[in-house]
């Protein structure tokens, strides 16, 4: 289930668990509220087990969309939005994020 907030920037998507997908979530909202750019994404995405072919083509699709501003929950993975983590430089990008 996903909340969509239509707003001047762009919508705003807030998913809980994207078991529909991240881009199916998407292509809903933007054809049910209207054909803007994704704003924001935010919530858990579940790629976190993706094959490199499908993060490459998520991430596509993504830029497609004009995702301005990407935020995964616990479903999403550290291996699709960052390769690594640490304190003193924060996430790496993974290729999502890139």
């Amino acid at each position: 289930m996903s909340l969509v907030f239509d707003t001047e920037a762009g919508l705003v998507v807030l998913s809980g668990w994207g078991h529909s997908g991240i881009i199916n979530t998407l292509e809903q909202a933007r054809n049910t509220i209207r054909q803007a750019p994704i704003h924001a994404a935010i919530g858990g995405f579940h790629l976190f087990d993706s094959s490199d072919e499908t993060l490459s083509w998520t991430a596509g699709k993504l830029r497609e969309f004009s995702l301005a501003n990407f935020v995964g929950a616990h479903c999403t993975g550290i291996e699709a939005v960052g390769a690594a983590f640490n304190l003193a430089t924060g996430i790496q990008p993974g290729r999502l994020a890139r």
